[in-house]
């Protein structure tokens, strides 16, 4: 049977009720005697039976939560008259059939969570008149067809669940549009085409979930633009391209999967740096090169399983070929470069005594320990003295990158030349063919101006 424990409270002519512990059909309870209600919460009472038509006599209620119960049926069009809800609660039922069209009269309502049930049919165009929505839950019904466009117009929208559907066709660009959305969930539907570049005006978003879908083109470079993003999960789709480098600008990423897709392209430096990760997941893509050095050791090596063409010094992981070996030579070179370029600049524009004093300074060290890349001058001690000093005796925060074999160095000498070092591992010199390896790459250095 039906058990209710109610109490009225009269203020100023106005009746408030509230009902709470209730158990049975919700049909029995006659609405019609309570017109006078603000707010119903009968949440998690064992209520079953299908939500009776009366509900719609209930023209005053504003706040409305029936989740956590064994309701079943249709949700009543009646429920439409209620329109001054603001909060509308029916989630965690085994409610069925399809949205009805007449949600546009509901126009006050800024929550509506409707997840966890077995709702069918296509999410109505119009929920794109519910302006004030701030709160938009869907999640795990059976909702098909395409997301409707004229969702752009709900702007006061923070959060936006629409995942576990059968959702499919494009994402809608005019997402892009909702730029307060802080949550933003479309995972496991049949969603296909592109990422829109558009998402990249979304600059308040949190959590942006597009995983297990079907969607393809490149991960978009606006993806920068998402500045307080702490959770990317794009895997499971097929995604291709390279991993853009605008990555390097979410600052406070803390989870990234971008497994499962057809990712190529080296794994872009930046991701590792001034990062505090979580989790990363890059496995089951086409990435090649150098698996980055603090990620080789802050990660676990299933992360970068089944991409064939990555290679790194984590064991039981293939060694980089001579090739990549080179190319992380040439990218060395090229910053060292750039840093004496940066470095002479600025030297020019230091003020006429400062320029005079530094070369007095440089004079005076020149003096005392010559050029060492003369070979009139190279005396072999000073030069490794120096190599420890401008190191720290090789401090990890001087390296720039690991090799096949070694670690590489940058190292600004007394002399203020800026030079890459190569180091070979303690274990390394006992290998003949690194240690021949080593000499090959020296002979072949000193032959060109390296």
């Amino acid at each position: 049977s039906l058990r209710l424990v109610w109490h009225n409270l009269q203020q100023g002519g106005t009746c408030h009720c509230s009902l709470y512990r209730a158990s049975g059909e919700l049909s029995k309870l006659k609405f019609s005697s309570f017109s006078s209600l603000r707010t119903i919460n009968l949440h998690d009472d064992r209520l079953s039976g299908r939500i009776p038509h009366q509900i719609g006599t209930l023209t005053k209620v504003i706040y409305l939560h029936l989740s956590c119960n064994e309701l079943s049926g249709s949700i009543p069009d009646q429920i439409t008259t209620l329109t001054k809800l603001t909060y509308l609660d029916l989630s965690r039922n085994e409610l069925s059939g399809s949205l009805p069209p007449q949600i546009n009269t509901l126009t006050n309502l800024n929550y509506l969570n409707l997840s966890h049930n077995e709702l069918n049919g296509r999410i109505p165009q119009q929920i794109g008149t519910l302006i004030r929505l701030t709160h938009l839950d869907l999640y795990s019904n059976e909702l098909s067809g395409s997301i409707p466009d004229e969702i752009d117009t709900l702007t006061e929208l923070a959060y936006l669940d629409l995942s576990n559907n059968v959702l499919n066709g494009s994402i809608p660009h005019q997402l892009g549009a909702l730029a307060k959305l802080t949550y933003f969930d479309l995972s496991w539907n049949e969603l296909s085409d592109d990422i829109p570049s558009s998402f990249g005006h979304l600059s308040n978003l949190i959590s942006l979930c597009l995983n297990n879908n079907q969607i393809n083109g490149p991960i978009p470079e606006d993806i920068g633009n998402l500045e307080d993003l702490v959770d990317l999960d794009l895997s499971s789709n097929s995604i291709s391209g390279k991993i853009p480098s605008q990555i390097q600008n979410l600052k406070r990423l803390e989870n990234l999967n971008l497994s499962r897709n057809k990712l190529s392209g080296a794994i872009h430096p930046s991701l590792t740096y001034d990062y505090k990760w979580t989790s990363i997941d890059l496995s089951y893509n086409d990435l090649e090169g150098h698996i980055p050095f603090e990620l080789q050791f802050e990660s676990p090596p299933g992360v970068f399983e089944h991409n064939k063409h990555l290679c790194g010094e984590i064991r039981h992981w293939p060694h980089c070929k001579k090739g990549q070996k080179i190319t992380l030579i040439l990218v060395i070179s090229l910053l060292a470069t750039l840093c004496i370029a940066f470095a002479f600049l600025k030297f020019l524009l230091l003020p006429r005594k400062m320029r005079k004093m530094r070369h007095m300074s440089a004079s005076a060290a020149e003096t005392r320990r010559g050029d060492l890349f003369s070979v009139w001058d190279y005396d072999g001690t000073i030069a490794y003295q120096d190599i420890i000093q401008s190191t720290e005796n090789f401090d990890i925060k001087y390296c720039v990158g690991v090799g096949g074999y070694g670690s590489v160095y940058r190292a600004q000498l007394p002399c203020g030349k800026v030079v890459a070092l190569k180091k070979l591992h303690g274990w390394e010199r006992e290998e003949p063919t690194y240690l021949k390896s080593f000499e090959n790459e020296a002979q072949i250095l000193s032959k060109i101006r390296h």
